[in-house]
């Protein structure tokens, strides 16, 4: 309520842990932003939890917005390679089944994202994306990642030796990237 009129600024991380220390209550304390994690209690996937989302971004679009995407990246990690791999020759039965759901939640969940960074877009005056995974996921080559990348003019950056993303630098045209994820 009333302690939201006294920040300037907000926060929104999208599929983060619990604890994750981009929104710790420590800089929330100690700041005058508005710190939002959307995590795996608020169900991404779901309807319910992506118009959660939604109604957040509606509630802050007055106050400058940094939407952070954090989506799972085990369908592109390297142990998944090694589990495929090891799956083929027999060794591990449900992956074939695990790789399925995995991949569903990837795509829901990169839809939903996509969705809510041209929200942030159209309704928020000052707002930037970021977006984050490894450095060699096999997810930044998939076509589908790659065409939202380019239409939502974000650049790559070394956050330290295991995180890998894109911040963006200027606003995106929003007909471009509703247009990128379909």
């Amino acid at each position: 309520g009333s302690e939201m009129c006294i920040r300037d600024s907000c926060v929104l991380e999208f599929c983060c842990d619990r604890h994750s220390r981009l929104c710790s209550e420590d800089y929330e304390a100690a700041g005058k932003a508005v710190l939002v994690r959307f995590t795996e209690d608020h169900d991404m996937t779901s309807e319910e939890g992506f118009d959660f989302a939604c109604w957040v971004v509606a509630k802050l679009s007055s106050l400058p917005m940094i939407l952070w995407g954090a989506i799972p990246c085990t369908a592109g990690c390297s142990w998944h390679r090694v589990n495929k791999s090891r799956a083929e020759k027999g060794l591990l039965p449900d992956f074939f089944e695990k790789h399925k759901r995995t991949w569903r939640d990837f795509r829901v969940l990169f839809k939903n994202f996509v969705e809510l960074s041209s929200l942030v877009h159209k309704s928020v005056k000052y707002s930037k994306i970021a977006f984050e995974w490894p450095q060699f996921n096999d997810l930044w080559r998939n076509k589908q990642v790659m065409r939202w990348l380019a239409s939502a003019n974000l650049q790559e950056v070394c956050f330290n030796v295991h995180g890998w993303g894109r911040f963006q630098t200027e606003k995106p045209d929003p007909q471009a990237m509703e247009s990128s994820h379909r």
